[in-house]
């Protein structure tokens, strides 16, 4: 299975703290949503800028499919203007965290979000974007299962929308998803890999061949996999850490 690593930046401090250079070993970047404001001055790069995470603030997202017409109407408007912007710096996908595991567990919340959703084609189209929404591994309490979600995505007949599995690996029962990988089997292609250096967490070579190790198992022939270490602005020290873990599965170490 080819494994493509990049580097998902939470807040634009950690993205100023790096630069614009290219992490060695890393494919590309994920850009936070909130860096994509009119005074923003990138050079378009397919290249580097992968994706942008969290197009809209999750506080915003997930209340949003609820509220009233003029309201929705405003999002879509604000919603456009920023998936230009991410396809102009040359993105293929944007996230956003509508908070499906939540919503889905709820038949009127489930209506609404799907005709929210289905007013976001046009716009997804226009820009050739994909959204991935957020699938939370481990699955929050009393949240739909992964499966109700993937059946709930494959039911909008949009095939611009898919998953995004949302790994927290240093989580209690993290680790336990080998079912769910059999659920998703077909729809493992995307992950965000999040941990905190700051509570001294930190991603190691044999915690990502566990997830390897499990990913064979489905029939994923390619795993996008976006590094996301929590909100801290990484030193040097520390992305050079990161990179070596990532070499090893480049083949580059």
């Amino acid at each position: 299975m080819k494994k493509i690593f990049r580097f998902s930046f939470a807040r634009p401090e950690q993205f100023h703290a790096v630069g614009r250079r290219k992490l060695a070993d890393f494919s590309g970047y994920e850009l936070p949503g909130e860096l994509l404001t009119d005074d923003l001055h990138l050079t378009a790069s397919p290249d580097f800028y992968c994706g942008v995470r969290d197009l809209a603030a999750p506080q915003l997202a997930r209340l949003i499919p609820y509220e009233n017409l003029v309201m929705r109407s405003e999002f879509a408007r604000f919603f456009a203007k920023r998936c230009r912007s991410a396809a102009k710096l040359g993105a293929t996908y944007v996230t956003a965290d509508f908070d499906l595991a939540h919503a889905l567990a709820n038949d009127e919340m489930r209506r609404k979000l799907q005709c929210f959703l289905k007013g976001l084609f046009g716009i997804l189209a226009e820009n050739h974007l994909t959204l991935l929404v957020p699938v939370r591994i481990p699955a929050v309490p009393d949240g739909a299962a992964a499966r109700d979600i993937r059946d709930f995505c494959r039911g909008l007949l949009y095939p611009g929308i898919g998953l995004y599995l949302d790994f927290h690996p240093h989580e209690p029962g993290a680790f336990d998803f080998v079912q769910t990988l059999a659920e998703l089997r077909f729809d493992a292609r995307y992950w965000r890999i999040y941990f905190e250096p700051e509570r001294g967490n930190q991603l190691t070579v044999p915690l990502l061949e566990k997830l390897f190790a499990a990913l064979e198992n489905t029939a994923v022939p390619q795993a996008e996999i976006a590094i996301a270490p929590g909100n801290t602005v990484p030193d040097g020290v520390a992305l050079a850490a990161l990179s070596e873990t990532v070499a090893h599965f480049t083949g580059e170490a």
